[in-house]
């Protein structure tokens, strides 16, 4: 753990000049390996880093102001670990402000700008970061800035109060809570696979496999799987991490709407009917009734398929949260036991990996291996470096 130390012990005797270390930390990829070592390697052990404080504000306060956007962001990264959220996002803004063009901290802020529901800003800095226009993340924040879109004056209005939108939001817009549906659940995807926060995700896409088959290949292809990322935020705790540490950025009627999400248990729901637009009429096993609006990717259900998901409200519908998975078989009786002992993250993978095919071992809740914690801290280290901060292979 002294290693850093030892930067500014070379400096001060002149084995080596800051101007040497500085000017290649001014190159993004540098900078980010550089924090990623420092950080996540041999001090990760430590809640703040004074080290890479200290040599971050040197960087800030050096003449002529050159390197200050790499001290800034440098900055931002030991003020997330340490969980300060808004001095992270101030010098982050700094580190923009004096160099528009420093794509780590611009695409940084781009995720603190979009937890605060500025889908025009966030693609902005987004596309300063280079960031490609033709990707799902743009895609979304385009539909987010311009939520009404398409919508004619005496359509009735997307907010949902039954008025035409003439006589609604064409007077005062706003982005409706069901036009943020989608990017809801990216804000709480993009912090979790976070270099720092990632573990959790690994830890549970490696407990949907039998241990015979965990390999990186296999790990990468389970862990695009929608609903490792769905039991990350919920059973394993990342959507509770996530409004600690981004709470306060976040609009007032989403915070609210994330504490409807984690309210609502995942349970089973058998579909009663589907209609044409896509909207599902379910029943849980307690007789209780749910209409819910239209799932993308879902596709056609049948009467009396079984689903096991969550349902809580968005605005002013009934959605289904995160992934529901539909359930059938000898499938059901299995996790008949494990709803009723209470789901856990890695009976409740197990189970989903032998339903799915991905584990070739048979469920058998009994031999279901132990994690000690669905964290940030991975046991699977070596396997980070494998993703990007949307869950995609590098």
């Amino acid at each position: 753990t002294l290693k850093p130390f030892l930067y500014e012990m070379a400096i001060e005797q002149k084995l080596i000049t800051a101007a040497s270390l500085v000017d290649d930390l001014d190159h993004g990829a540098v900078v980010e390996a550089f924090a990623d070592y420092v950080l996540d390697g041999v001090l990760s052990g430590l809640t703040d880093n004074p080290f890479l404080h200290r040599f971050a504000t040197g960087f800030i306060e050096a003449p002529a102001g050159r390197h200050a956007p790499t001290g800034c962001y440098l900055r931002a990264l030991t003020a997330e670990r340490a969980g300060r959220t808004l001095e992270m996002e101030a010098d982050l803004e700094e580190a923009c402000r004096r160099d528009p063009s420093f794509g780590p901290a611009a695409m940084l802020l781009a995720e603190l700008v979009g937890d605060r529901g500025d889908a025009r800003r966030s693609l902005g800095l987004l596309a300063q970061a280079g960031a490609d226009g033709a990707s799902p993340l743009m895609a979304m924040l385009r539909t987010a800035a311009e939520p009404y879109r398409g919508v004619g004056r005496n359509d009735p209005c997307p907010c949902g109060t039954g008025r035409k939108f003439k006589q609604c939001c064409q007077r005062d817009p706003k982005n409706p809570l069901d036009a943020r549906f989608e990017w809801m659940h990216r804000k709480v995807s993009r912090f979790l696979m976070r270099p720092q926060r990632r573990g959790r995700v690994i830890d549970v896409a490696v407990a949907t496999l039998a241990a015979d088959d965990i390999s990186r290949d296999s790990v990468q292809a389970v862990i695009q799987d929608p609903f490792v990322i769905d039991v990350a935020s919920y059973e394993a705790g990342g959507l509770q991490d996530f409004l600690v540490h981004r709470g306060e950025l976040l609009p007032a009627d989403e915070l609210a709407c994330y504490a409807a999400w984690l309210a609502a248990p995942r349970m089973l729901w058998t579909v009663e009917s589907m209609g044409a637009d896509g909207h599902i009429d379910l029943r849980d096993e307690h007789g209780n009734d749910a209409s819910v609006a239209a799932y993308p990717g879902l596709g056609p259900l049948a009467d009396g398929t079984v689903l096991l998901a969550r349902v809580a409200a968005v605005g002013s519908a009934l959605r289904l949260i995160g992934a529901p998975v539909r359930v059938s078989g000898g499938a059901r009786s299995a996790l008949d036991g494990l709803l009723a002992e209470g789901l856990q993250p890695n009976t409740l993978m197990a189970w989903y990996g032998w339903t799915t095919g991905s584990s070739s071992a048979p469920f058998d809740r009994g031999a279901v291996r132990a994690i000690d914690a669905f964290d940030d801290d991975s046991d699977d280290d070596e396997w980070d470096e494998e993703w990007d901060e949307e869950g995609r292979p590098e």
